[in-house]
């Protein structure tokens, strides 16, 4: 009988807020990060020390984004894992739940249902 998958992954396009981490960032986890939480991630040295989980980001997104945003063209940040289309279909098949966010501030603000 196989173990069951309990790793949960976070994907998340806007950097997340204290409260947001506290309350979903639980062991074990993982994040991808996309969008504007990615850009922060440049943007702000030190940054992924705020996230204690592995912290990932698809190779095709840095490309596309690079020509709009240059500092993405930059040496990534100490902890930012780089994974290709192959490697993000490994992780998702291997993580369960895959969770999509977009705004944080709501999710952490509400109280969990029973």
């Amino acid at each position: 009988m196989q173990k069951p998958m309990t790793t949960t992954l976070h994907h998340i396009r806007q950097w997340p807020t204290p409260a947001w981490r506290e309350r979903y960032l639980l062991a074990p986890s993982c994040v991808l990060l996309s969008e504007a939480a990615l850009l922060h991630a440049y943007q702000e040295p030190g940054a992924l020390r705020e996230i204690a989980v592995a912290t990932y980001v698809l190779m095709d997104e840095l490309k596309q984004l690079q020509p709009h945003y240059p500092i993405l063209s930059e040496e990534p940040p100490a902890g930012l894992i780089q994974v290709n289309a192959a490697q993000w279909v490994e992780l998702t098949l291997n993580c369960q739940p895959v969770l999509l966010w977009d705004d944080m501030t709501v999710a952490a603000d509400t109280p969990e249902e029973d």
